[in-house]
């Protein structure tokens, strides 16, 4: 749960790419590839939360 807060923040509120949230978050760079940060992130967009 922490880093699905992490990514939305860091997403919405810095601005960062994936890639880029990926290194800061310490987590493999194939990870949003295979739709995990992604997925999360687009859920959110969908959701209406930002």
């Amino acid at each position: 749960m922490r880093k699905i807060h992490s990514t939305l923040r860091l997403f919405f509120e810095a601005g960062l790419s994936i890639r880029a949230i990926a290194r800061t978050l310490r987590v493999s760079p194939a990870v949003p590839a295979k739709g995990g940060m992604g997925d999360d992130i687009r859920r959110a967009e969908v959701a209406g939360l930002s």
